[in-house]
Formats: C-alpha cells, sequence, structure tokens
C-alpha cells in the first residue's frame, strides 16, 4: 500500500495573520522582499512549491523519506515534483538528508532531470537507466519522455495529481519487473494528500468552452478531462483552445513582454504555439503544470504582467506527524500494475 508521509504544516497549512511580515521571492530577478500581509492569508499543501515555498516541509519530508529509501541499495528512486524550482529544492534537500543518516554520498546520487536540466535530459536518463548513479531522479516532466527504467522501485509524489489517466502515466514509470534486482513490487509515497484528489475514471463533467477564461482554468479544465476519460474531442478542444487563446494573447506582446514569456517558459511565443499543435492532451497538461508561472503571469491584466507573480516564503516549522500505510477507496495495489 502506498506510505502516506503526513506532517503537520501539510495537515493545518500555512498562514500568516493580518499585517505580519512575510518573505516573498520575486522570480524575475530573484529578488527577496518583505511585505505585511494585507488581509489573513491561508495555503493549504495543494499550493505548497506554487504560490508558497515550505523549506521546512520539504525538509521534513526528505528527513522521513531517508529512513525508508537506502541510497546503497538495489533499485532506483522517481520524484515527481511541482516545478523546476522545487525539483531544485528537494535534490538539496534529499542530499543533505541521505548524508545526515548514511555518510557522504556523492553529488551523482540524486539528481534533477528536468528540461532545465544543464545537462542534456535524454542523456541523464541513459545515466540513471544504465549506471549505478543516479539512485534517484527527481522530475517534473520525465511523462512525456517514454523513459522506460526497469530498476525503479520508488515513486514520490510531491506533487498533487488530479487526473486518473495522469496519474496512471505515473505509476507505469515503475510497473517493468526487474530480474537484475529481483524485483516483485514497488513502494508508493504520498506526501501530498494525492489520493484525496485523484479523480474516479467515471467522475465527469461536460467541458464548457468560453473564450474569456483564462489559462488556469483552460489548465484546470484539461486536467478534469484527462481525469474523468472524456471522449478524445473533447480533450483536443481544450489544447486547441489553449493554443488559440496564447496566439491571441501573443499578437498585443510589446518586446518586454516577448522577453519576459522567452524567460519564463524557455520559448518564443511563435515556437511554443508551433510545438503544441504536436502535443498530446497529457502532454499539453504536463508542460503547463510544469509551467504554472507563466501561465498565472499572462492571466494578469497587461499592465500587471511587468514584474509577474511574486512567491510566498513560508519560515514556519514543521515536523511529520505521522507515517501511515493503507489502502484507500481509490487506491490499488503495486500488483495491479506489475507487468
Amino acid at each position: 500500500p502506498p506510505i502516506e508521509i503526513r506532517t503537520a504544516l501539510g495537515e493545518s497549512g500555512v498562514e500568516w495573520a493580518k499585517g505580519e511580515e512575510i518573505t516573498i521571492l520575486r522570480p524575475r530577478d530573484g529578488s527577496i522582499d518583505l511585505i505585511h500581509a494585507p488581509d489573513e492569508i491561508q495555503i493549504d499543501i495543494d499550493d505548497f512549491n506554487k504560490r508558497v515555498i515550505v523549506p521546512a516541509y520539504n525538509r521534513a519530508v526528505c528527513a522521513e523519506l531517508a529512513k525508508h529509501i537506502d541510497p546503497s541499495a538495489p533499485g532506483k528512486t522517481l520524484v515527481f515534483c511541482v516545478n523546476d524550482r522545487h525539483a531544485d529544492d528537494v535534490v538539496g534537500e534529499l542530499q543533505r538528508a541521505f548524508a545526515a543518516r548514511y555518510g557522504a554520498c556523492g553529488h551523482d546520487v540524486v539528481i534533477k532531470i528536468t528540461g532545465k536540466s544543464d545537462n542534456d535530459p535524454e542523456q541523464l536518463i541513459r545515466h540513471f537507466k544504465n549506471e549505478t548513479n543516479p539512485r534517484v531522479a527527481v522530475t517534473v516532466d520525465l511523462l512525456t519522455t517514454g523513459i522506460d527504467v526497469p530498476q525503479i522501485v520508488n515513486l514520490v509524489f510531491l506533487r498533487r495529481v488530479r487526473s486518473r489517466i495522469l496519474y496512471d502515466q505515473m505509476v507505469g514509470r515503475a510497473t517493468r519487473l526487474c530480474e537484475d534486482i529481483g524485483k516483485r513490487w514497488f513502494r508508493i509515497f504520498d506526501p501530498v494528500g494525492l489520493y484525496d484528489v485523484l479523480q474516479d475514471y467515471t467522475d465527469m463533467r461536460p467541458v464548457v468552452s468560453d473564450l474569456q477564461t483564462t489559462f488556469a482554468r483552460l489548465i484546470d479544465a484539461l486536467d478534469r478531462a484527462l481525469a474523468k476519460a472524456q471522449p478524445d474531442d473533447a480533450r483536443q478542444e481544450l489544447c486547441e483552445q489553449l493554443q488559440a487563446k496564447l496566439q491571441r494573447v501573443r499578437r498585443s506582446f510589446r518586446q518586454a513582454e516577448e522577453d519576459r514569456f522567452l524567460q519564463l517558459s524557455g520559448h518564443a511565443p511563435i515556437e511554443l504555439i508551433r510545438r503544441m499543435a504536436d502535443w498530446t492532451p497529457a502532454e499539453a497538461l504536463d508542460w503547463w503544470r510544469e509551467h504554472e508561472t507563466l501561465a498565472a503571469w499572462l492571466d494578469q491584466p497587461r499592465k500587471g504582467r511587468g514584474e509577474g507573480p511574486v512567491l510566498l516564503i513560508s519560515d514556519h516549522e514543521d515536523t511529520v506527524a505521522e507515517v501511515v500505510s493503507h489502502f484507500g477507496p481509490k487506491q490499488q495495489g503495486a500488483a495491479a500494475y506489475l507487468a
């Protein structure tokens, strides 16, 4: 059964009282500033490492993971994060947690493999599959690479996924048997309450087209369409709406906005629009979930796009409250997937 890691902040969320001082990060230039909360702010685990960076939560979870995952033992571990910045944080926390528990580990035991990795992601994947190290790959977007690493024995979900189809694709990374290490099972670690929000295949709602809808709402609608097994044409229509909306917004860009778009996405607007035409709905959802900062920036009123959204930084302490292992109503055992 999945191993649920529950922390105090994960259960309660993080909150600031009105007027309380908050540290913020400006992603545009990496600067740190202090503000005072204009009102009471409460953010739950759904937005951890999206709207708010929670170092103590990441640290507590990684320390607990180190109790269960020995980096010198046979098998590999794949960790799914919210975005590239979150992946960087988790790599550092896991390296420190492993060193504290098992002694000094090589710098290549835990690595990040995303589209923004310093080295070629395909080369990193080959190393992950064929070499002793890395033992742990921390990623956001490996779903679309067709990664096949039979040695994966641990999956760690540090991001919530509502789509059952997307979830099955993620779990599929660990379903291969591996005689070389005697693999007969794999483990799922769930620190984010994944199964509380995972949709059933049959939980369906109609998709509504709205030319005035935001990027965030279109992305959520695509997530629901995949989760609820809506017809292929409904999912494709949402992808086309995203593409068309981006095309409309692009036409009004000034040079500063073109530059900011490139910084947030890694692509010029017209290049991304062309790439989107070749994506499957699952690939589109995966990309936009990794680039939620871009979607938030695009959804801002034009006059507010100059700076872009800020991220709150929590200085709250966190500890692991309990670790439980059981099957919930939306969970299946690993044996249901192994092949």
